[in-house]
């Protein structure tokens, strides 16, 4: 097939994306400059080259000039128990004396170890031929790793520990590490780090929870997944097909694994920590990365993602940056639960993230100070327009006040007291009407139609007064964008919250019927813009979506605002150029 190629500007913050491609390539033109810098800076927005897209992932601009070894499966034993370690390598064909960094995807999935698929086949494509050696851990209780599974426990750190070791003092590697994936395999590179292994000079967790009890349960809102989450992780290597009959057997007296799963049955039930909150605690990454981490972090995250949900990573992620002085980069995007290249829509799919990664690699784990790191942080809003910052959230945010007041709308200023009375029902819908007062399933509150568009970027806060009907309750606030003129709504944000969490801690809280409490919830992160002309909606609401445990007696309350009470939306509301917006290499211009 003939290819020609096409010509797209640069893109800086400062200046406007042009160009087109064809179906092969596409040419970025200019270089920013050195460092990683954000908004406003000389970071590009697109490293130039030719793009290519006849693959299903993304692929680095040029391909490396190393082969592919045939993989080598490795056993250590464990300085827990003596138990089998399992990892195994892909190294690239390098001559002898060079020496090259490694990649660690550190996985409980792993059905067989020596099977490229996934970021796995990414990576070995797009890396080990670049100076890389690529390894798959198959971690603690998993794959055809010996010992018990502990969740995420102190002897899983112990193991990678303990891999890392190995890994980084062979002949062939440099003694630079990254571990790297997405989901539970996002969440070891926070684990590791947390551990402080000086070798570990980077991660990229991509979708990864850096607290195991956040993910599961928020303001006491249980997934409803929760209570089975642990054991099925526990249970799960009786059914791989890489395990031994030894190490299958190995499982079976754990008694860290049933406590483990115990506990995790106990909380999604009860919405609260174990009862001496030491287990959840110890599986807490944050206060360990933020003691004994010293490398840089490239944190990945989709703020459609209800799998780990983004507040998992932010606004920490910056607060790592801001307070502990570490390199951060972050993309974030509108997608779901999975990698910046594997969207179905075209419009959010990164072909160019190999690219970027490679740049954060040879810097990181090559010591190529003088490769461009591109801008600290490059964001997707709703509209699907990409953007560079210097932080998300961004920093400069203007935090805006919005009073729910009568007749349903939010206002700057507050207004006459006023009350709904919401009840529970079963509905999964993401959109729930109202119905007949005086018993409501939900009340809006609009604000608009808006004069000018409204750039939403961090994690509204909302603050509502509400009067249980009963020892306890559940709450949701999810935001809309509507347009009235086309009579249609898009959510944009939620929150849920069971009462007894209403302080936005971890502690239960006594719930007394009849007596007014302030119920604080936060927004998840997003980055949403609605338009001119069309209203903002925050619909606060009994929660019964599937995604949630009801909190048991599913309760009625009465939602309190205007006069004295405080019921409040928060918005941190952000102003942006049109030029600060670029379009990321895309088949088809």
């Amino acid at each position: 097939m003939r290819i020609l190629p096409v010509l797209l500007g640069v893109v800086l913050v400062s200046s406007a994306v042009g160009g087109c491609l064809d179906s092969g390539t596409q040419q970025t033109g200019g270089r920013g400059a050195t460092k990683l810098g954000g908004a406003g800076s000389a970071a590009p927005a697109v490293f130039p080259g030719p793009y290519r897209f006849d693959g299903n992932f993304a692929q680095v601009l040029a391909p490396g000039p190393y082969k592919v070894l045939k993989q080598e499966e490795v056993f250590i034993k464990s300085s827990v128990d003596g138990k089998d370690i399992q990892f195994v390598n892909w190294r690239p064909d390098m001559p002898e004396g060079e020496r090259a960094p490694v990649i660690i995807q550190a996985s409980p999935y792993y059905n067989d170890v020596q099977v490229l698929a996934g970021l796995g086949l990414r990576i070995a494509t797009n890396f080990v031929p670049h100076g890389y050696v690529y390894t798959q851990l198959a971690i603690r209780g998993t794959g055809d790793a010996g010992g018990c599974d502990d969740f995420r426990g102190p002897n899983m750190v112990r193991d990678m520990h303990t891999a890392i070791d190995w890994l980084a003092t062979q002949p062939w590697s440099n003694g630079n590490v990254t571990l790297i994936g997405i989901s539970y395999v996002g969440t070891t590179p926070w684990y590791a780090a947390g551990s402080g292994h000086p070798a570990i000079k980077t991660i990229v967790p991509i979708s990864g929870s850096t607290n195991a009890w956040e993910v599961y349960n928020r303001n006491g809102s249980a997934e409803s997944r929760s209570p089975i989450i642990v054991g099925s992780y526990l249970t799960s290597p009786f059914q791989l097909s890489d395990r031994s009959t030894q190490h299958k057997a190995e499982s079976i007296p754990c008694p860290e694994t049933w406590q483990a799963a115990a506990i995790g049955a106990f909380s999604g039930v009860t919405g609260e920590k174990d009862p001496v909150r030491a287990w959840w605690d110890e599986r807490n990454a944050k206060p360990k990365v933020e003691k004994n981490y010293k490398g840089s972090v490239f944190a990945i995250h989709g703020f459609e993602d209800w799998n780990v949900d983004p507040a998992i990573v932010f606004p920490w992620a910056d607060e790592l940056n801001k307070t502990f002085g570490l390199p951060v980069k972050s993309l974030v995007g509108q997608w779901v639960h999975t990698y910046p290249d594997a969207s179905s829509n075209a419009m959010m799919k990164r072909w160019d993230w190999a690219e970027i990664l490679l740049h954060w690699f040879d810097f990181y784990l090559k010591g190529k100070t003088q490769v461009d790191l591109g801008p600290a942080v490059q964001v997707q809003d709703n509209l699907l327009r990409w953007r560079n910052e210097e932080h998300y959230p961004p920093r400069d945010a203007n935090w805006t006040t919005l009073h729910l007041a009568t007749g349903n709308r939010l206002n700057p200023t507050r207004g006459a007291a006023g009350s709904v009375e919401l009840a529970p029902v079963v509905a999964n819908q993401d959109i729930l009407r109202s119905d007949p007062t005086p018993v409501r399933t939900s009340a809006d509150f609009v604000y608009g139609p808006l004069e000018k568009e409204m750039l939403i970027s961090g994690l509204p806060r909302v603050h509502v007064t509400v009067t249980p009907r009963e020892p306890g309750g559940y709450i949701a606030a999810w935001l809309y964008d509507r347009d009235p003129a086309a009579g249609t709504e898009k959510r944009i944000g939620w929150t849920s919250m069971s009462l007894r969490y209403h302080d936005g801690g971890d502690k239960p809280m006594t719930v007394v019927p009849g007596q007014p409490i302030v119920a604080k919830m936060e927004i998840q992160p997003m980055d949403a813009a609605v338009p001119a002309g069309h209203q903002l909606v925050l619909r606060v609401w009994v929660n019964t979506h599937s995604d949630r445990i009801p909190s048991p007696p599913p309760a009625v309350l009465a939602l309190n605002y205007g006069g004295s009470t405080t019921s409040i939306v928060e918005l941190p509301i952000i102003d942006r150029p049109i030029e600060a917006y670029f379009t990321p290499p895309q088949p088809g211009g």
